[in-house]
């Protein structure tokens, strides 16, 4: 049977059909293609995140971004890797470069409260406090019941409202946040002893920490409101920041230069050993690094651990700031220099710094004691006894 010529109108629309059919098998063959490879992609970044290869990750997804926009486990990752990435860089100390990535996290996905916080941690940490405390709020918004959350908030809060009015000077290794009430003579020689603090306990240490160093002097009002969770007893304290009273500097210079000296060696300490620095240890550093203004009294140490007794090593290991006693604080704090006095002994400063890193890497302190000084714990409490003995004539510690 013959069929019937095809007209040129039905000649057309066949032709047509054809075309549509072509690019519509095109389209669902490309398709497919750039599914398998986003997913390729996708996968790579994850094992290379995994593995802290951070750039690497970011990468891959990108370019998985870019065949997808609309991608949301894509999307959702790009915003992780860059939170961890950030998260890396903060605890690094590179907070410049945290916060460039925690900003673009929060691009990629608007409603994850720990890319907040984090956000604000890096912040605060510049003492830029009001962006410190938008993002708080907003993670608290999105989820109220992360751990330490509002206690940081209440925290940032209190300090952004203390310290709305202060004035910043900058010098090359600190920012020095000061209340308007502080006389501009004290702030120069502030400045004067914090860098030659720095330049000091680099030289102890062999360490000179990357970023700016926070250092906020307080009139003695404002210094009472910040002391809210701090024994009463501190003459100024360090929590990440150095925090200073200034009517302390009604006392005599060289004392002001020992606390200066003393708060900013609490911050070398816990960099160095990424916050585990145990208290016993960071002040017993600290007071050791007074020393760099004025020698310890020897008959102040024989003093009052004869008059109070002496203080066994394994009773050091406790956190100072949950008694009471200055007197009880003031043996600890001396027994302390005694015990870093006997390390710097043993191991020189090279030793010290070494006990601080492995502290920082997470080695307990009984192995760290160990591995760098060469006893452990009980032979190194009767080398420090007789150290004691030898050096400050005290008897009486069996």
């Amino acid at each position: 049977m013959l069929s019937k010529p095809l007209s040129k109108v039905e000649f057309i629309f066949m032709k047509k059909t054809l075309v549509l059919g072509i690019l519509c098998l095109f389209f669902w063959g490309n398709s497919f293609s750039s599914d398998e490879t986003i997913y390729r992609y996708n996968e790579s970044a994850l094992k290379k995140l995994q593995k802290g290869e951070f750039q690497s990750a970011i990468n891959d997804l990108k370019a998985a971004h870019s065949l997808d926009p609309y991608n949301k486990k894509v999307t959702e990752n790009l915003a992780v890797v860059y939170n961890n990435y950030g998260f890396y860089l903060l605890n690094k100390g590179q907070i410049d470069q945290a916060l460039e990535k925690f900003e673009r996290a929060i691009n990629y996905e608007q409603n994850n409260p720990y890319m907040y916080y984090n956000l604000a941690k890096a912040y605060y940490e510049i003492q830029n406090m009001e962006k410190a405390k938008l993002n708080l709020e907003k993670a608290y918004k999105l989820n109220p019941e992360i751990k330490g959350l509002k206690s940081f908030l209440a925290k940032v809060t209190r300090e952004t409202s203390l310290e709305r009015e202060f004035d910043i000077l900058e010098t090359m290794h600190f920012i020095v946040s000061y209340s308007l009430g502080v006389e501009v003579h004290n702030m120069s020689y502030i400045r004067t002893y914090l860098e030659e603090a720095y330049g000091r306990l680099g030289m102890f240490l062999d360490y000179y920490p990357k970023n700016k160093i926070i250092a906020l002097i307080y009139s003695e009002e404002e210094y009472k409101a910040i002391l809210k969770n701090q024994p009463y007893w501190t003459m100024a304290f360090y929590d990440g920041k150095v925090r200073i009273p200034a009517h302390k500097f009604s006392y005599s210079e060289r004392d002001v230069v020992k606390i200066i000296y003393h708060e900013y060696a609490h911050s070398v300490t816990q960099s160095l050993a990424k916050g585990k620095c145990p208290s016993w240890l960071s002040e017993g550093i600290s007071c050791r690094v007074e020393e760099f203004v004025e020698a310890k009294d020897k008959s102040l140490v024989k003093d009052y651990i004869e008059g109070l007794g002496f203080v066994p090593l394994r009773y050091l290991f406790t956190d100072f700031s949950k008694i009471s006693d200055i007197k009880q604080v003031r043996l600890l704090y001396l027994e302390s220099l005694t015990v870093v006095e006997y390390i710097l002994s043993k191991v020189g400063s090279g030793g010290l710094r070494n006990i601080l890193v492995a502290l920082g890497d997470g080695m307990p302190i009984n192995v760290v004691f160990e591995k760098i000084i060469g006893e452990d714990l009980f032979s190194f409490e009767q080398g420090w006894k007789n150290f004691l003995r030898s050096n400050y004539s005290i008897n009486n510690i069996d």
